[in-house]
């Protein structure tokens, strides 16, 4: 067996490869949307434990009933679960972004920021007027994790890339 035969071969290996790494970041970033969506679907975090979301409260502050006490944690209309997007991938690195300005804050959680709530003036029920005027909130919203680094997703992410090079192996 002469020397050429065995170099052929391996570099058609060494180009299949490549091939494989230069798309790797994107496999990787398709399936952490994956993983997330699949978070939504089981209504918690799989991390090195599943971490199953609180539930909403009901009847809440003001005595409200929920509207749809069925629904799904972080569901109402589907808009969160729906927004990930790959927003930016190069050879080495996938970036997954949520433009929802809500996102960041279900997912890490708010614990005593101040917001500034304006009030317009209108009449209560039993007649008395009120005054247009500001008030100060402060909001804690418990995180409910649902994209994050994970040893599941790392598994997964894995597992991805491994066909991915199998599929060039077999060519």
């Amino acid at each position: 067996m002469n020397n050429q035969n065995i170099t052929k071969p391996l570099f058609e290996l060494e180009k299949g490869f490549k091939r494989v790494m230069n798309k790797a970041p994107l496999l990787a970033g398709n399936e952490m949307l994956n993983f997330a969506q699949d978070n939504f679907r089981k209504g918690g975090f799989q991390g090195a434990t599943f971490q199953k979301w609180n539930k909403r409260k009901n009847p809440n502050k003001w005595g409200q009933k929920d509207k749809n006490p069925g629904r799904a944690v972080l569901v109402k209309k589907g808009a969160l679960k729906r927004d990930g997007r790959l927003s930016h991938v190069t050879t080495e690195q996938a970036v997954i972004a949520y433009s929802l300005p809500y996102a960041k804050a279900h997912n890490e959680g708010i614990n005593g920021i101040g917001v500034i709530q304006s009030v317009g003036s209108y009449t209560r029920k039993n007649g008395q007027q009120v005054q247009a005027h500001k008030r100060r909130i402060t909001m804690r919203l418990v995180a409910r994790k649902f994209i994050d680094n994970s040893p599941v997703a790392n598994q997964r992410i894995k597992r991805v890339i491994a066909v991915e090079i199998l599929k060039e192996f077999k060519r």
